[in-house]
């Protein structure tokens, strides 16, 4: 059993995600991290004896404090292994692939680089937009964390990885802004799939 759970996630999801570790382990120390500041203050004796637990947190942990936690760090990404990086979901539905994903990963320094240890795919329904894509990926997100909440607190090894790598290509912030870019010329059938996924 690890005694100290650190917990950053994306602010919406932050306190479900903190409650759920509290009532499962209200014995062992669970710290919420708001940002990224408060994990880089922690004192050496905290971090040494703590997991971090992230999900899908905007926050890139400097590998001085990965290699400082001694229990590791684990990310949840919503998204599949092919789809590492920014909006994951938006490219999705732009490109219309009919199943989707979410990964959880061992983090290193890099975005969406570490070693892969569980995903879950589902079917995207057809004519999904944005909001129907990010409620379904979410919620698959969720029961992603539920189901290896126990190995994530209580097995203080490193937890077996998948013999599975992530994709090559990953989608920036700047690839996201271009495609909100709109021409004057663009097409309508071309607008009408940007509007789906990007809006």
């Amino acid at each position: 059993m690890i005694n100290s759970i650190l917990v950053q996630a994306e602010k919406t999801y932050a306190q479900t995600i903190y409650e759920m570790v509290v009532s499962e382990y209200p014995d062992i120390e669970v710290t919420l991290l708001n940002n990224l500041s408060e994990l880089i203050a922690l004192p050496f004796s905290t971090l040494e004896k703590s997991r971090l637990i992230s999900f899908s947190s905007p926050n890139i942990i400097p590998a001085k404090i990965l290699n400082l936690l001694g229990h590791g760090a684990y990310n949840f990404h919503p998204g599949p292994p092919s789809r590492p990086g920014w909006g994951a979901i938006e490219k999705a539905i732009y490109d219309q692939d009919r199943a989707f994903g979410t990964t959880l990963h061992a983090m290193n320094e890099y975005i969406d680089c570490g070693a892969i240890i569980a995903i879950n795919l589902f079917p995207i329904p057809a004519g999904s937009n944005r909001q129907d894509s990010v409620n379904l990926t979410f919620q698959n997100l969720l029961n992603l964390f539920l189901t290896h909440l126990k190995e994530l607190v209580e097995s203080p090894n490193h937890l077996i990885e998948l013999p599975i790598e992530w994709g090559h290509k990953k989608f920036t912030k700047s690839d996201y802004s271009a495609y909100c870019v709109i021409a004057e010329d663009i097409d309508k059938s071309e607008l009408d799939l940007r509007i789906r996924a990007f809006s």
